[in-house]
């Protein structure tokens, strides 16, 4: 399995869970910090700290630093070779380059890929997006019919959640 396993977090666990369950050995491929830059934007967590975080997972028998972001033929016969996988596995969400190919396009022709179910409900971008854009700021402002805001109301209400917004932060 291979992954960037930016921000980790339970639905990467849980892939790892899943992907362990396939064999009796789990070799897990880090993609690089350059890799990640080319294809989907700057990682938040450095390359060295998510080596660490995925190898810390019980069910990581070995890490591979360095793995490219689409599997290439030079990959493969690496992991083939030298580490003596028999399959490349990934979650069911798509894995597309920037040219709108699939990255793990010579994997499933070469019939070397097994494919995991992603979990629902976590991803870094759903985090990311929840840290730019905090729920509690929706909660903060009830649906209240227009008759009955005042203006004494919403700037009490407004500033009533940027204090607590602000207080929040100091924790």
């Amino acid at each position: 399995m291979d992954g960037c396993f930016d921000m980790m977090h339970y639905g990467h666990c849980n892939a790892l869970r899943q992907a362990r369950a396939l064999g009796d050995e789990l070799v897990v491929g880090v993609v690089s910090d350059a890799e990640i830059i080319a294809n989907k934007g700057p990682p938040v967590t450095p390359h060295h700290e998510r080596m660490v975080m995925v190898k810390a997972v019980k069910w990581v028998d070995e890490v591979i630093a360095d793995a490219p972001y689409a599997i290439t033929e030079e990959f493969m016969k690496k992991l083939f070779e030298e580490h003596s996988i028999d399959y490349i596995i990934h979650g069911d969400d798509p894995c597309v380059l920037p040219d709108g190919t699939d990255a793990y396009a010579l994997a499933k022709k070469a019939g070397r890929y097994k494919q995991i179910k992603r979990t629902e409900g976590v991803s870094t971008t759903d985090i990311v997006g929840n840290v730019l854009h905090p729920p509690l700021i929706d909660s903060c402002f009830p649906p209240f019919p227009m008759v009955a805001m005042r203006l004494g109301f919403i700037v009490f209400v407004s500033l009533h959640c940027m204090l607590l917004l602000f207080f929040s932060s100091l924790i």
